[in-house]
């Protein structure tokens, strides 16, 4: 006679190999589909916070300048401590009381405060309102709340994340004023500080994007 075992007895002498590899099987399903969307998650959120930190820098900046009646810059950083140039934006930026206009930390100039990315890993770049490409590392701004430099009208900071590309963008208007843009692929090549093309994690070449600003 062919003995059947309770569940409660199956249960303790363990899995079959089937029931292993069929629970294996699945697991890896799991992951295969969630790890893409948890790096797509993790990506948009350091996009976003990389836009937003950078808003707030130019905003903070920009109510010092007028609380003050005196010019305060925001200018990319890639070492906390000295400005350096456009691709910089990517490791962040320092916030000084520009005391000159002249875009660069003098002996009686403050910094007021500095902002390191590094961590989120995203490239920073610069678009005018035609989508061409532009090298902006300083952005001032006067006691009346606008940017000095009269040549600066409309500038789109857009950022990318090295990971997956996913973007996110802001604009910075001559009037001083910050607003937020929608972002998709453009046709050209993400480029590092060194000029080379930044690869995904796939090592596929990342794409820049487009920006349409309100």
């Amino acid at each position: 006679m062919k003995k059947c075992l309770s569940p409660y007895l199956r249960l303790a002498l363990g899995f079959t190999l089937v029931e292993l590899l069929v629970t294996v099987s699945i697991a890896a399903i799991l992951i295969a589909v969630g790890v893409p969307s948890f790096t797509s998650i993790v990506a948009a959120s350091n996009t976003d916070s990389a836009t937003r930190r950078l808003s707030t820098a130019f905003s903070y900046a920009r109510s010092d300048a007028v609380s003050r009646a005196g010019s305060v810059t925001v200018c990319a950083s890639a070492d906390a401590l000295n400005c350096g140039n456009a691709a910089a934006w990517s490791q962040g930026w320092l916030v000084f009381r520009d005391e000159n206009e002249d875009g660069t930390i003098d002996a009686d100039d403050e910094i007021i405060s500095v902002e390191n990315i590094s961590s989120l890993q995203v490239a920073i770049g610069q678009l005018d309102n035609n989508n061409n490409a532009l090298g902006v590392s300083t952005v001032c701004f006067n006691s009346l709340g606008n940017e000095c430099d009269a040549n600066v009208d409309f500038v789109i900071f857009t950022a990318t994340s090295i990971a997956n590309g996913n973007s996110s963008a802001i604009a910075l208007r001559s009037s001083g004023v910050v607003s937020l843009c929608e972002v998709e692929p453009n046709e050209e090549n993400v480029l590092d500080e060194n000029g080379d093309i930044v690869q995904d994690e796939n090592g596929d070449a990342q794409i820049a994007v487009k920006a349409r600003c309100t």
